[in-house]
């Protein structure tokens, strides 16, 4: 017990000195995640990204060694791209139907037995649930700090396929409440300090309305400093 409780303090200790896991210390979710990313690989995780990637891929190796979860009619990556798909749509769109996400998901990833994938990722996978029963089915992640995450991975995608029009879509979104978790996941996850430069020089440019008063776009800036992302030295 003394044991535990030492490597328990130590491992507090260095977590509130990382800035990336700082919001990690009142989410017991990210906490449970943090702890067991430290007890399988022996040191921290760098910020909140990595422990949602870490717990995603954990469960999909699970379902390769686990023959009762194994489903060979999908790939890991079309369930990682699917899990994109659902989560920008319920980003934007808030709310979708069982139904809905996957007419949207086979046209999307030109998945034929798109309800049956949907059913896995939430029955086997335990990533979905359904609630609202009365109006339809309507599909939400388990947590939506999820939701947020792969949202954020489809940013990543979308800002390696064009970084302009990424710019242009997350602009007037930038000081949105429903998007700040978002953005801040999606600079982090960007795994590329060029990048990671480029988008901050962007938001310290935007020119947000009121920018004089308020210092939204400084603040922002900082909030993404402060989650963990190295940036070019000629910063």
């Amino acid at each position: 017990d003394e044991e535990a409780q030492a490597k328990g303090q130590t491992l507090l200790e260095q977590m509130k000195e990382r800035q990336g896991l700082s919001q990690v210390m009142g989410n017991a979710l990210l906490l449970r995640l943090a702890v067991d990313h430290y007890v399988r690989h022996g040191k921290l995780a760098e910020n909140r990204a990595e422990l949602y990637r870490y717990y995603v891929e954990d469960i999909i190796a699970r379902r390769e060694k686990e023959k009762n979860l194994l489903d060979e009619r999908w790939e890991d990556w079309q369930i990682k791209n699917a899990l994109q798909e659902i989560a920008w749509t319920l980003q934007i769109k808030r709310q979708k139907t069982l139904t809905d996400l996957a007419d949207m998901v086979g046209r999307e990833l030109k998945i034929i037995n798109s309800v049956e994938l949907l059913n896995y990722l939430r029955e086997r996978l335990g990533l979905l649930v359904v609630y609202g029963y009365d109006k339809g089915e309507l599909i939400k992640f388990q947590h939506d700090t999820f939701r947020e995450y792969f949202a954020a991975q489809r940013l990543v995608s979308n800002w390696k396929q064009n970084k302009s029009q990424t710019w242009k879509f997350l602009r007037p979104r930038l000081h949105h409440p429903a998007w700040r978790e978002v953005i801040l996941l999606f600079v982090v996850s960007l795994n590329d300090e060029q990048s990671a430069t480029e988008f901050i020089q962007k938001v310290l440019n935007a020119k947000s309305e009121y920018e004089k008063e308020l210092h939204r776009d400084l603040l922002l800036a900082v909030e993404c400093l402060n989650s963990g992302v190295n940036l070019e030295a000629v910063f």
